[in-house]
């Protein structure tokens, strides 16, 4: 069959009878025209909006929001986080001001700078714990990383401390013993469940006999005679799990809710914060020498600073 290219495709109507000049009603569903090959053609009023209506765009948009059940996060974290001691940080007024160092001998920072308030009790689902250094959406991380998220409106910040009882880890401490320590002990900065090992290089020491432990105040004494200035004390504990609060990575997240509620209202919610967290050790370290000049030390600050050198988009993370 020999095709004009020319002329139109009949498609089982006269559209020679189609008058293009006058205007059609696109929202009457009965504009059926029998010469054009449909029975009948619907159209929809909001087909040429992807919002709504050209006079009101806002109305399809609010009839097909999206809209998380907050007691869901509550339920989740709930159920599958993890106990903690959630203690809120502030800096310590013992800070010198010209060489920004922490007093050692502070009673309420015990020379860190950073002291805290009485513990809270409160969820926080712990996940991506890390070991070894790996680059991640969140950034680089490192030894001790983890992310937390607690539970909704807890607002934890900046430099605060959550303890986790049920969980332990190993650690090692070495410290020197002076005229002072000998006399008052020395304050371990963990929170020590057991002495695994203790030793000073001779002979493996007893605890209530060698030395002993208050728990309380973390007041490790030594007890033995021949214990004497000048020897090094090594031990290997179990220690509370402890992380810092080194950066808010998700802080304002919230949800105007309005399912359920009037029409023309929402309610604010806020939702749940995503933590990084790094373990406390990153910052005590595993050694307390009395030759180690504390007071040259200046305030070491566990709040992730921003590196300008990319003009204040990137993170330093030279801890």
């Amino acid at each position: 069959m020999d095709f004009d290219e020319s002329q139109p495709i009949n498609l089982g109507g006269n559209y020679n009878d189609i008058d293009e000049s006058s205007q059609f009603d696109l929202t009457n569903n009965n504009n059926s025209n029998p010469n054009t090959g449909f029975n009948q053609v619907v159209h929809n009023p909001n087909e040429n909006s992807q919002t709504g209506e050209t006079n009101n765009p806002d109305a399809y948009q609010n009839n097909t929001i999206a809209e998380f059940d907050i007691s869901e996060f509550y339920k989740f974290i709930n159920k599958t986080g993890l106990n903690t001691l959630w203690e809120r940080a502030f800096l310590c007024t013992c800070v010198d001001p010209e060489t920004q160092a922490p007093n050692p001998s502070c009673p309420i920072c015990h020379g860190s700078g950073i002291a805290y308030l009485p513990a809270n009790k409160l969820k926080v689902l712990i996940q991506s714990q890390k070991k070894g250094v790996s680059y991640q959406d969140v950034g680089l991380m490192d030894s001790g990383t983890a992310l937390g998220t607690p539970q909704v409106n807890a607002s934890v910040s900046f430099r605060d401390r959550l303890s986790i009882p049920d969980v332990q880890l190993v650690q090692s401490y070495i410290f020197d013993i002076d005229q002072n320590r000998l006399n008052k002990g020395l304050r371990l900065p963990y929170d020590v469940h057991k002495f695994l090992l203790v030793t000073n290089g001779d002979r493996r020491l007893i605890e209530n006999t060698d030395f002993s432990y208050d728990k309380e105040n973390h007041i490790f004494k030594i007890l033995a005679n021949d214990l004497t200035i000048g020897m090094n004390i090594s031990m290997n504990i179990e220690v509370t799990l402890r992380y810092i609060v080194v950066d808010l990575l998700k802080e304002s997240r919230y949800q105007y809710t309005r399912n359920n509620m009037p029409d023309g209202t929402a309610k604010f919610d806020r939702m749940p914060e995503l933590l990084l967290l790094k373990r406390e050790d990153a910052w005590i370290g595993n050694s307390a020498f009395t030759s180690t000049n504390q007071s040259s030390a200046k305030f070491d600050d566990p709040k992730r600073t921003m590196d300008t050198s990319l003009d204040g988009f990137g993170l330093d993370n030279n801890d």
